[in-house]
């Protein structure tokens, strides 16, 4: 659909109507073998395929390019997430190759060096020789998504009563899109949590 808002879907059914019985006239007029009518279902149609593809909210366009767009965010944070995990383990400021992070993703990283270009771009990452390594300001994004990913596995336990072992997954999902209004929410129903269920620390800033 082109809008959501009744008022200015009426108005753009009108002026659809409008135009299709102008560009039908026009077409019959021109080629007038064929009467009006047929010309004007016609355009009728190839607005409608017209909407299909190319309506802002919910056309085929629209809805690939938001598909691009959290794909390439859940592998932004997913590699930040990574890279702070792999710090937290170490305890210090670490690097891991692009063949490390494969290999710790257990599978092939769609996009990686991409990811890695975009995230050195924005300063969340730095090339090193032996490896990659996050930025404060990465770190301070990783450690955001971490949180999130803890966060949202302690509620699953705490207030929907799921066992530790079967919340990773949906927790890999929300961390994702949870909101900084609906992070807030969450520390103040859980009470300011320090430990997730799996007694790791829940990294604030």
């Amino acid at each position: 659909s082109w809008t959501s808002s009744l008022p200015r879907m009426l108005l753009l059914a009108a002026l659809f109507a409008s135009a299709a019985a102008l560009g039908g006239t026009f077409i019959s007029a021109t080629l007038p073998k064929m009467p009006t009518g047929p010309w004007i279902v016609l355009v009728l149609g190839f607005f409608g395929f017209s909407s299909l593809i190319l309506a802002p909210e919910k056309g085929w366009l629209a809805r690939r390019k938001r598909a691009t767009s959290n794909r390439n965010k859940t592998q932004r944070e997913n590699l930040l997430k990574l890279l702070y995990g792999a710090e937290e383990r170490a305890g210090e400021p670490v690097a891991m190759t692009a063949d490390a992070m494969i290999d710790a993703r257990e599978a092939h990283y769609d996009g990686l060096t991409m990811t890695l270009r975009n995230l050195k771009k924005e300063f969340l990452v730095i090339e090193r020789p032996d490896g990659f390594a996050l930025t404060e300001l990465g770190r301070s994004e990783g450690r955001r998504v971490v949180r999130l990913h803890r966060l949202w596995e302690l509620y699953l336990t705490e207030r929907l009563g799921m066992a530790a072992d079967h919340i990773h997954p949906q927790a890999e999902t929300m961390e994702h899109v949870i909101t900084p209004e609906i992070e807030a929410l969450i520390v103040k129903e859980l009470g300011n949590p320090e430990v997730d269920p799996h007694q790791s620390p829940i990294p604030y800033e």
